[in-house]
């Protein structure tokens, strides 16, 4: 697969290309492209940004004016999100020649688990359904890739224990807004203007 990448590498010329203003270049991969200068640390915050959003927005997110407000966008958002952040990293490893993975039991875990996903959906009665769903069901089976992509890209750009910390922070503070809303919902008070939100059982 790095090989792979290399040769790609090879034939986008704007890549070997690539120098930051001034000329300066501080590295260069196995293949001979030149990387700008501290390239690799703005993709890393880009994905962490990623990141930071889906953890802080999707205690909170929802969208008023579609058919399934809560549910739907929180996997749309997640979807969106995680498949940038995977663009992200493969720029990065075409850029790079390095690849930077988990090498775990739980990473090779969730590797078979996907499998058995993928065969299961493959031989169900409406393998369609079952790999896409209708509506970005969360148990499909591209859902589940959706996941376990969000579960190796995470170590990917987070690669201090500040970063985990911080992703802790905002994952928190969506929580706290939520626990709050859900306290005013149990209270009576109804804060969003939404016909459907005026219900006590409403949890974004």
């Amino acid at each position: 697969l790095l090989m792979a990448m290399r040769t790609i590498m090879v034939s986008f010329p704007f890549i070997q290309t690539a120098r930051q203003e001034g000329g300066e270049v501080s590295s260069s991969n196995g293949a001979g492209v030149s990387v700008p200068k501290g390239f690799e640390s703005r993709i890393d915050k880009i994905g962490r940004g990623l990141f930071y959003i889906i953890f802080a927005l999707a205690p909170i997110w929802f969208l008023p004016f579609t058919v399934f407000p809560a549910a739907q966008n929180k996997q749309f958002l997640v979807t969106a999100l995680v498949f940038t952040a995977f663009i992200l990293w493969l720029v990065k490893v075409l850029s790079t020649g390095k690849i930077v993975l988990p090498k775990t039991i739980l990473s090779f875990a969730v590797l078979v688990f996907l499998g058995i996903t993928f065969l299961a959906s493959l031989l169900s009665i409406s393998p369609v359904t079952s790999f896409w769903g209708n509506a970005l069901e969360p148990d499909t089976f591209f859902a589940f890739l959706v996941y376990a992509l969000a579960f190796f890209m995470i170590p990917a750009f987070f690669g201090k224990p500040e970063h985990l910390l911080k992703a802790v922070f905002f994952f928190a503070g969506g929580t706290f807004i939520l626990i709050l809303y859900s306290i005013f919902q149990i209270f009576g008070l109804f804060i969003l203007p939404w016909d459907f939100t005026k219900q006590v059982g409403f949890n974004p």
